[in-house]
């Protein structure tokens, strides 16, 4: 989840010191909400005080953020210069491309967007460790699955990490430039990285078995942590303020009549 995305001293941010789970249960009913709207503004809301959320609470660099928000961007195009040509002019246009077209095409990418940008608040401010230690101490989930769940989340990136390395060091020998200069390069790249890999992934999986048998793990019903993960007052507090700030949003866009319609079947309204 997180890594790297913050200032100096973040891992002390009032987001990061909260329970993993009080973020899931706080963002969760919005998220559903959110998949319920059929008009402009309210993705607007969420995504401002999402974004104002996790950058100040979470201490989270402005620009880390806006990197991972203009991913969707080309996504929110998409839907703006398909959409027209889907809608048929009984849906309140006269030829497609109609102007019903573009307010679905838009009102759907910003859904998507303030989906993405709640999500953010949840991923930029938790680490996997601890959220799958929540998960099984807070919420009985099975060690083995939680703990085999973060053992392939940690897998990909020494692998990605591993695999930088193995370029490097054939970088060094020179080996890239041979096999840039054969007909067959990619295929020599391929060849010269994977074996080095899968000797790595084995002896990672070798060296993880034999630290949880060494540990114990899984022999006994029940077990101690070193670190323990409980629900303090401060995440219930959490929870109940992102729920009225979210009531909040949601009264004030039905007083200022821009709320729109709530529908499980409408698109738009």
């Amino acid at each position: 989840m997180s890594e790297n995305q913050c200032v100096p001293g973040a891992s002390a941010s009032y987001l990061h010191r909260l329970n993993p789970l009080s973020k899931l249960v706080a963002t969760l009913p919005v998220t559903v909400f959110l998949t319920l709207v059929t008009n402009v503004w309210t993705p607007v809301a969420f995504i401002v005080a999402s974004a104002l959320l996790t950058v100040w609470l979470g201490r989270v660099q402005l620009f880390s953020y806006m990197k991972k928000i203009v991913v969707l961007l080309p996504f929110l195009i998409g839907f703006l210069l398909t959409y027209p040509f889907m809608i048929d002019s009984a849906a309140g246009g006269n030829q497609p491309g109609s102007q019903a077209g573009v307010l679905l095409g838009l009102t759907t990418g910003l859904r998507l967007l303030s989906l993405y940008a709640v999500m953010l608040l949840f991923a930029l401010t938790t680490e996997t460790p601890d959220f799958v230690r929540a998960l099984v101490q807070n919420w009985r989930v099975n060690d083995r699955i939680g703990y085999a769940v973060l053992a392939i989340l940690r897998f990909v990136p020494d692998m990605q990490r591993q695999h930088r390395t193995i370029r490097w060091a054939r970088q060094v020998r020179g080996l890239n430039e041979k096999a840039r200069k054969s007909r067959l390069s990619y295929g020599e790249r391929v060849r010269g990285t994977t074996l080095p890999l899968l000797v790595t992934a084995i002896r990672q999986a070798e060296r993880m078995a034999l630290s949880m048998d060494a540990r114990g793990f899984a022999v006994h019903p029940r077990r101690t942590y070193y670190r323990a993960s409980v629900f303090q007052g401060e995440d219930w507090q959490f929870v109940l303020l992102f729920w009225l700030l979210s009531g909040l949003l949601v009264a004030g866009l039905a007083f200022a009549g821009l709320l729109g319609e709530i529908s499980f079947l409408k698109m738009f309204a």
